[in-house]
């Protein structure tokens, strides 16, 4: 017989015996909300909104709850719901809360795009149609004011955070340091495409610790374009072999790999091994012996 255990809020059991309610629901399914004050049972509610207690024993477990398919941010598709989300199907709404554990069958908490109003919504009730709006480490701009400084208005910052409520607490850092909470709402995803490309040489003029702060204005080559979701834009080959990261208003470019090959400071041969091999520039520096043969022939 199932316990408790086996059957999480937001769990799906299909009903084997018939007890006080509606013989008729006999082979429905539905989804678990809450348990009997004695912890005895557990409240069924099924797809027309009515809820029936029901034993472990007069239940099958179908599909338990794990977590639900959105997460704090995504943007996703109303597709059904009770008598007032359904005024709002095909409506698309941002994520702004996500239950750990389904609240009587709901599993997250939405604004809809066109009018801001708020639902929750249970796991059958939206689709997912696309992934969180910010991440940690995005570069945005502050576009409307809030209880921030109004001199951050028009300002890029980096999201150091997202709280529990995607909709009012996003972190962002500014230049100066400052860290201040805005909701999605007040920010604008600042995307732009690479203006370098591996190999080609960039000035830094700046940076967001005080050892690369301290480079200002040394010449380095570019090593790798990484991931936007860690903040940096490059990774440059520092003279130890590491490769630290720049943000795009840290660097300017100096030149690319074909000036490269006039300057007189690079040996030329290893131009020609970066152009020739597969490898980037972090794994050749890895794969030193492999370098020094070919510079032997």
């Amino acid at each position: 017989m199932l316990s408790k255990a086996d059957v999480p809020i937001g769990s799906k059991v299909k009903i084997l015996e018939d007890n006080s309610a509606p013989g008729h629901l006999v082979g429905t399914i539905g989804m678990v909300v809450s348990y009997d004050s004695s912890d005895d049972g557990i409240e069924v509610q099924f797809s027309d909104g009515d809820a029936w207690f029901y034993g472990y024993n007069q239940v099958e477990l179908i599909e338990p709850f794990t977590k639900a398919k959105a997460k704090m941010g995504d943007r996703v598709l109303i597709i059904k719901g009770d008598e007032f989300v359904i005024a709002d199907k095909g409506k698309y709404a941002q994520v702004v809360k996500v239950h750990s554990s389904p609240d009587y069958g709901y599993t997250i908490q939405v604004k809809v795009e066109d009018s801001g109003t708020g639902w929750s919504l249970r796991e059958e009730d939206y689709e997912v149609v696309s992934d969180t709006k910010f991440k940690v480490g995005d570069q945005v701009k502050v576009v409307k004011a809030n209880s921030a400084p109004a001199k951050y208005i028009g300002q890029t910052g980096r999201v150091g955070s997202i709280g529990d409520s995607y909709d009012t607490s996003i972190s962002v850092k500014f230049d100066d340091s400052t860290i201040w909470y805005y909701s999605s709402t007040h920010l604008e995803k600042v995307t732009k495409a690479a203006k370098v490309k591996v190999g080609d040489k960039i000035r830094i003029i700046n940076g967001d610790i005080s050892a690369i702060k301290e480079m200002a204005g040394k010449i380095v080559t570019v090593a790798s374009i990484p991931s936007p979701s860690w903040g940096y834009a490059v990774r440059f080959l520092d003279d130890d072999g590491s490769t630290p990261g720049l943000r795009e208003e840290d660097f300017e470019l100096v030149e690319s790999p074909k000036d490269v090959e006039t300057n007189t400071t690079l040996d030329p041969r290893v131009v020609a091994y970066m152009h020739a091999s597969t490898l980037e520039p972090e794994a050749l520096i890895e794969d030193k012996i492999k370098l020094a043969e070919w510079l032997m022939k």
